[in-house]
């Protein structure tokens, strides 16, 4: 009888653990899919903190995505995979958050036009370094998002969509702002794919 030796036998077990996976959509309660090759692992279980030190995550999606930056390349004309600030290149992968609807007020004071942006809107905060989008969608003012100033010369912004009873939110860079409408095509077309 040939035996594998221990070493050989976990490097067999753990290879399909690491292959990527075409495992169907699938979809959860509140509608949405999570495509198995954009799942990010969640460290906590649903109403138990990691740590007792740590609130509890409110989130009652419990899921994450992450679209490589190089798939939205792909599919976003124009999309720059990576932007460099100060010294540093940075991935511009999508990392998809999911959360309840949260409504806000809109603001209506300092109000800016962007010149580089025809549909969105800047208002200003109390802080230089922090501020809202408005986006003009359809004949009516809505929510875009928020931005900072990374410090490098560019800004980030958290872009926060929203659809029916939840909302997905994720990161993108002041350089790929302009295909943000696309981004958003992709980001709506992946979590609806097994509708």
């Amino acid at each position: 009888m040939n035996k594998l030796s221990p070493a050989i036998l976990s490097a067999v077990v753990l290879l399909p653990a690491c292959a990527p996976s075409h495992a169907p959509n699938a979809q959860n309660s509140a509608g949405f899919c999570t495509p198995e090759e954009f799942r990010v692992a969640y460290t906590s279980s649903k109403g138990t903190p990691v740590d007792g030190n740590f609130d509890i995550d409110d989130n009652p999606f419990d899921v994450r995505l992450m679209i490589p930056a190089e798939y939205v390349a792909k599919v976003v004309s124009g999309y720059q995979p990576t932007v460099k600030v100060r010294t540093s290149e940075l991935r511009q992968s999508l990392y998809l958050t999911f959360d309840v609807v949260r409504s806000s007020k809109l603001a209506t004071e300092n109000v800016l036009e962007v010149p580089e942006h025809a549909s969105l809107r800047k208002v200003e905060t109390d802080s230089p370094y922090y501020w809202h989008f408005l986006e003009d969608f359809d004949g009516e003012t809505k929510s875009w998002g928020s931005c900072y100033d990374n410090h490098g010369g560019s800004y980030d912004c958290t872009r926060v969509l929203k659809r029916d009873d939840f909302q997905v939110s994720y990161m993108i860079n002041q350089k790929n702002i302009p295909f943000y409408q696309k981004v958003d095509k992709l980001v709506l077309d992946t979590i609806t794919a097994c509708q």
